[in-house]
């Protein structure tokens, strides 16, 4: 899911489309329908090589659905340096052998999915706008 940012891109991706079964692009999906593709998902990938997904990843997180995440400094800061389920950016192989950990292993989900909801706290817009009022009233 997610709209090509060029043409290019979009062309890449019908080509995988039409040569590997299990890819589908779905392209530009409105958010609603993420959310209930993300709910059924055993895990969500963010590729980055530089920032992160900030939205992508907190939506995740938020689902309780594990991330498999390229580590770089915007997705380490999400889901803590610590977390278990981070590939080298660029690391093909690395993520592929993630994958077929989420689809062999129940007990890697499952440590995954703790690992997230662990941080769901940090997300939640209620804590944001108390966290908020609280250091507003504080200064006022």
């Amino acid at each position: 899911m997610g709209e090509a940012l060029e043409e290019q891109f979009a062309v890449e991706a019908r080509e995988w489309e039409a040569r590997e079964k299990r890819y589908r692009w779905l392209g530009s999906v409105p958010r609603n329908e993420v959310v209930g593709w993300l709910c059924r998902s055993a895990a969500t990938v963010n590729s980055s090589w530089m920032e992160g997904g900030a939205n992508a990843v907190t939506e995740a997180i938020l689902l309780a659905v594990p991330v498999l995440a390229s580590r770089v400094e915007g997705n380490v800061g999400l889901l803590g340096e610590d977390y278990g389920g981070y590939f080298p950016a660029s690391d093909e192989a690395g993520l592929a052998g993630l994958i077929e950990r989420v689809r062999a292993g129940r007990a890697f989900r499952a440590e995954l999915r703790w690992q997230v909801q662990a941080r769901q706290d940090l997300f939640c817009r209620q804590c944001e706008v108390a966290a908020w009022r609280k250091l507003l009233a504080d200064l006022g």
